[in-house]
């Protein structure tokens, strides 16, 4: 048998594998993924092992939860979110421009509102896409604030999928753009965990 770990180090191999194991609960596919029961097998042997090394029930209960409300960094290419393993979820520029609106404004925006903030989301778009002729960048933003034609909801899904993609339903919820009672639709994140804004 190998030399033993110091207990810093096994906790923290122990909690890379419990957050992997639970990553694959997730968002397990159709593709031979291992069955849920197997998976909850493994995380208690682990978690059991955890106990006999002294870690307490909230640090346990620290290493398994799901981070609720972990970093999220606006990169030029999309999201990175540094407190899930360091996960990356690619965006177009529209969307992009679509979740940094929303992001700089927590009140929320509902569908009918959204030409109020024309200007501003196409100021933000004109920095995110490639074109820099204002006539695309105008009919584009044109189209994300009539509500008629869909384009917004289009977007919004398009960012949903991408997100519970990368990390999965349960981490995915602070970073959701979602419609709130009021109809305003806004991302739940603290603004002081978001990044590169």
């Amino acid at each position: 048998m190998g030399p033993m770990l110091p207990k810093i180090h096994s906790a923290l191999l122990f909690q890379e594998i419990i957050r992997c194991a639970l990553f694959a609960l997730c968002t397990k596919s159709g593709d031979k993924a291992m069955e849920k029961e197997k998976i909850t097998s493994q995380i208690r042997i682990l978690v059991d092992s955890l106990r006999r090394m002294g870690v307490s029930e909230q640090e346990i209960e620290e290493i398994i939860s799901p981070s609720k409300e972990g970093r999220i960094t606006l990169t030029a290419k999309g999201l990175s979110f540094p407190d899930n393993g360091g996960a990356f979820t690619r965006l177009t520029p529209m969307e992009r421009s679509l979740y940094i609106l929303l992001l700089k404004t927590p009140q929320g925006i509902s569908a009918e509102d959204f030409w109020r903030y024309s200007e501003e989301l196409s100021e933000i778009y004109f920095r995110q896409t490639a074109s820099d002729d204002p006539d695309v960048v105008r009919d584009a933003v044109d189209a994300i604030c009539d509500e008629d034609r869909g384009t917004l909801y289009t977007n919004i899904s398009r960012i949903r999928r991408k997100i519970i993609s990368t990390l999965g339903k349960a981490y995915s919820l602070p970073y959701l753009i979602t419609r709130g009672s009021d109809g305003a639709y806004g991302i739940p994140i603290p603004r002081e965990l978001v990044e590169g804004l």
